[in-house]
């Protein structure tokens, strides 16, 4: 075994990006950021009020997304620390999935009643829906 951390709530999700970075959801709603190479925890967030549904890279803002069981999307800066930039909201209507272009500022975003949104993560706008 190369690594072993324990946290405080299970773990629902992971993502790996860059070249030794590990982002991990909880159940509780935190979110950790882990430097493998110096086999550190660098960040440990309590944010979402549910559990951590998903997290995604933004490579071409190098940003990090996370969605979350308390219907938000919220936007991260993970160059200097885990800072929170933004946050989306769906009351109405839950989002169930997001993903990223690599090559541009945008996020699509899946819905409960089967609607696909794109937002430009640039402006903090909605851009279109299919």
């Amino acid at each position: 075994m190369l690594l072993e951390i324990t946290i405080d709530s299970n773990c629902t999700e992971l993502l790996a990006y860059g070249k030794s970075s590990l982002i991990i959801g909880c159940l509780n709603g935190t979110i950790c950021l882990l430097d493998t190479s110096k086999r550190k925890l660098k960040y440990l967030v309590r944010t979402h009020n549910a559990k951590i549904l998903q997290c995604v890279y933004q490579p071409f803002l190098k940003k990090l997304l996370t969605l979350s069981a308390d219907n938000s999307i919220k936007l991260w800066n993970v160059r200097t620390k885990l800072e929170q930039i933004y946050e989306f909201r769906s009351e109405e209507n839950p989002i169930t999935k997001i993903c990223s272009f690599h090559h541009k500022g945008e996020i699509i975003c899946g819905f409960l009643n089967g609607q696909v949104k794109v937002f430009n993560l640039d402006k903090y706008t909605f851009h279109s829906h299919f």
